[in-house]
């Protein structure tokens, strides 16, 4: 019996892989060093999210990211997920409820995806947060 779940397969049925990005960016943001939890909020048409974790300037080391979605903070206790440095981490955006709300808006909304996450530096050694949303 095989219980891990499923690789993400895109709207044509191919799945995700850290180093294949989708065709185009929607939106770029830069969250900064998130000593304290950080908010982004996500475009309507967001899908997939690509986040990189980066040394600031001047740093000695860099240490790891965490997220949570739909949430306004996050807590090295309380994560979704967590991106390493200089390593690319592919999310695809997660479901928030079961049932989408019919919308001109985005697919985003019409499919019931989470629109925010919120992000933090997992360790005492600083990082710097770049994402992509697709």
């Amino acid at each position: 019996m095989n219980y891990a779940k499923e690789i993400p397969l895109d709207k044509n049925g191919n799945p995700y892989s850290d180093n294949v990005n989708p065709a185009f960016t929607s939106l770029q943001s830069q969250a900064g060093v998130p000593i304290a939890s950080s908010v982004i909020t996500l475009t309507p048409d967001t899908t997939v999210l690509m986040v990189n974790v980066l040394a600031p300037a001047g740093a000695t080391g860099t240490g790891a990211i965490i997220g949570k979605w739909g949430s306004a903070s996050v807590t090295s206790t309380n994560f979704d997920w967590m991106a390493t440095p200089n390593h690319q981490q592919t999310l695809v955006v997660p479901r928030s409820t079961n049932v989408g709300t019919p919308s001109v808006q985005g697919i985003n909304p019409a499919n019931g995806l989470y629109s925010t996450v919120a992000v933090k530096t997992a360790t005492a050694q600083s990082a710097s947060v770049f994402t992509a949303e697709y």
